[in-house]
C-alpha cells in the first residue's frame, strides 16, 4: 500500500534531513508494472517516499504518512538522479514486470520540489488544516456565579454552537459539554472555576481548554420595561504550559419587551457572539500557528533537596537549557528547553536517576508536562 507523509512533518524535514550535508541517497527497490517502464517509474516514486519516510520514522512520534502531494513524488525525473537496474522479468503467472533497481535520489532537488509545493497556496492550506486536525480543544461552560445562564439555554446553546463552527472551521478536532458529560458524567458540568476546567480538558489530553461563561442582570424601569445588562467572557489556557493566553470580554445591554428575557439574551449572543467567537478562534490559530519553542516540564515529587541538586546536576550534563518553575523541601518543577521528544526526556531521565542510584520513576505524561515520584517502598 502506499504510504503518505503527513504534511506537519516537512517542515522539520527540510531543517534536519536536508542540514545533514548528505546530498544523495542509493535506496534499493522492488517494484512491479503492467509494463517495464511502469515498474522503473513505480521505483523511482518508492524511492523518494522511502527517503522521505525512512527518516520521518526515525526522527518523529508520527504514525501514520498521508498527504504527500503527487506534485513531489511525479517530479522524480529531477529527483531521481540514476538508477541501476539490478535485475529483472516478467511474473509468468500475473504477467506484471518485476524489477529490483538501486535509486540514487538527489537530496538538493527533493528539498527544492518539497519547498516549491509548500509555497503554492493550496499546499498551505492543507498544511494548516493537517496540522490543526492534530489538536484538540475541549470547551466548558462555567457557571461562576448564580447570574450566569443555565448550559442548556437557548442563548448559552447559540454561543457554545458559534464557537464549535469556527473552531471546526479551521479543522481543530472540538469536544463540547454534550460530549464530555457522556464521557465524565456530571463533573463536566460542575464547572465553577478555572483550575478544575483545566483539569476536566488535561484528562482528555487536550492542547487548549476554552472556558466560556454568560451572566446577565436584569433591572426595571420607569416604562415597565426591563434593562438588561449582560458579559460574555472567553478564556482559553495553553495546557502544555497553563498559560492563559485569551481572555474576551464582551458586554451588551438589551432591553426586555414582550419577548422575554431569554429573547433579549439570544439577541446580545446574536450581536457580540460571532466576533467573540472569530476573536477567540484567532487567538488560537496564532497559539498553534506560530513556530514555538520546545518546552516540557519536568516534575518530581516526594523528592528531598539533596536529590534536586542531582537533578539539576543531570540538566547540566544532558546540556538542556532550562529554569526552576517551583521548588520546595520535597517537590521540584523545572522548564525544560530541548528539541528532545517526550519519550527521549523520559527514558534519559530515568537512565540518569538509575545511574546515580536514585528510585524515582515516572508516573504520569501529559501534555508537555512528565512527573517522577519516588519508587513505593524507597
Amino acid at each position: 500500500m502506499r504510504r503518505r507523509i503527513q504534511m506537519p512533518v516537512l517542515v522539520a524535514l527540510f531543517c534536519l534531513f536536508f542540514g545533514t550535508g548528505a546530498w544523495a541517497t542509493d535506496v534499493t527497490i522492488v517494484s512491479e508494472g503492467a509494463s517495464r517502464q511502469e515498474a522503473i517509474n513505480n521505483a523511482m516514486r518508492m524511492a523518494i517516499e522511502q527517503v522521505l519516510g525512512t527518516y520521518v520514522e526515525s526522527k518523529t512520534n508520527v504514525k501514520d504518512f498521508m498527504l504527500l502531494s503527487d506534485n513531489v513524488t511525479t517530479a522524480s525525473a529531477g529527483i531521481v538522479a540514476n538508477y541501476d537496474i539490478l535485475g529483472e522479468g516478467k511474473d509468468p503467472i500475473e504477467g506484471k514486470y518485476k524489477i529490483k533497481t538501486k535509486v540514487t535520489v538527489d537530496d538538493r532537488k527533493l528539498k527544492n520540489a518539497l519547498q516549491a509545493y509548500m509555497n503554492d497556496p493550496r499546499a498551505k492550506k492543507v498544511f494548516q488544516e493537517t496540522k490543526f486536525s492534530q489538536r484538540r480543544i475541549v470547551v466548558v461552560y462555567s457557571t461562576e456565579s448564580k447570574s450566569d445562564l443555565p448550559l442548556d439555554s437557548r442563548p448559552v446553546k447559540t454561543l457554545m454552537a458559534l464557537i464549535e463552527d469556527r473552531l471546526v472551521g479551521h479543522g481543530f478536532r472540538v469536544f463540547l459539554p454534550d460530549q464530555l458529560i457522556r464521557i465524565r458524567g456530571r463533573a463536566a458540568l460542575d464547572i465553577k472555576d478555572d483550575k478544575t476546567a483545566r483539569a476536566l480538558a488535561t484528562q482528555e489530553n487536550a492542547d487548549a481548554v476554552v472556558i466560556v461563561s454568560f451572566d446577565a442582570h436584569k433591572r426595571g424601569t420607569d416604562e415597565g420595561f426591563g434593562k438588561l445588562n449582560a458579559n460574555v467572557l472567553l478564556k482559553s489556557y495553553d495546557l502544555s504550559t497553563g498559560e492563559l493566553f485569551c481572555n474576551i470580554s464582551s458586554p451588551d445591554n438589551a432591553t426586555v419587551g414582550g419577548g422575554g428575557f431569554e429573547e433579549a439574551m439570544t439577541r446580545i449572543v446574536q450581536g457580540v457572539g460571532p466576533k467573540s467567537a472569530d476573536d477567540l478562534t484567532a487567538k488560537i490559530v496564532e497559539r498553534f500557528s506560530s513556530v514555538r519553542q520546545n518546552f516540557v516540564y519536568l516534575i518530581f515529587r516526594n523528592m528531598p533537596v539533596k536529590h534536586q541538586d542531582k537533578v539539576e546536576d543531570f540538566m547540566e550534563e544532558m546540556k538542556w537549557k532550562y529554569k526552576t518553575v517551583k521548588q520546595s523541601h520535597d517537590y521540584l518543577e523545572l522548564e525544560v528547553l530541548t528539541d528532545a521528544d517526550m519519550n527521549t526526556i523520559r527514558r534519559q531521565v530515568r537512565k540518569s536517576f538509575e545511574k546515580a542510584g536514585l528510585a524515582y520513576e515516572p508516573v504520569d505524561t501529559l501534555a508537555q508536562r512528565i512527573t517522577f515520584d519516588r519508587e513505593s517502598g524507597k
